[in-house]
């Protein structure tokens, strides 16, 4: 079923200039002009005999965050990992950190990836005691 809107229409209505990274930015740009003319395009012709009918194909952005073009990757990556899964009942936790660390984990990966994963560990053991 498709639908009235599309994320491109949001991402227009919105402030996307200030508060947010460079990838983000870019993330909304791309999504901004995905299937527009300012990314290029090409002309179908109709070949038939009787045919002149023609229309106008605008490029994509390919960018991962589109939903219309990250979503036949993203579709073949589930497929991908769910063949590595175990046949067992399982839960997907994500864990983060606020915001305002970030520039703390880049600055040392390994050392804060370790302290989520120890942090995250505890979390989820702590909630399984609990019940």
């Amino acid at each position: 079923m498709k639908t009235k809107f599309e994320m491109a229409d949001v991402v227009r209505l919105c402030d996307t200039t200030k508060g947010y990274s460079f990838h983000q930015q870019k993330a909304f740009k791309d999504i901004w002009e995905c299937r527009t003319s300012a990314l290029g395009g090409h002309v179908n012709v109709c070949s038939g005999d009787s045919c002149e009918n023609s229309n106008i194909s605008y490029d994509s952005c390919r960018n991962r965050a589109c939903s219309k073009c990250g979503w036949k990757k993203n579709q073949d990556w589930i497929i991908k990992m769910s063949e590595n899964i175990l046949p067992s009942k399982h839960f997907h936790n994500v864990f983060t950190i606020p915001h305002e660390f970030n520039n703390f984990f880049l600055y040392n990966k390994a050392l804060f990836a370790n302290l989520l994963f120890k942090a995250s560990k505890e979390a989820v053991l702590e909630l399984i005691m609990t019940k």
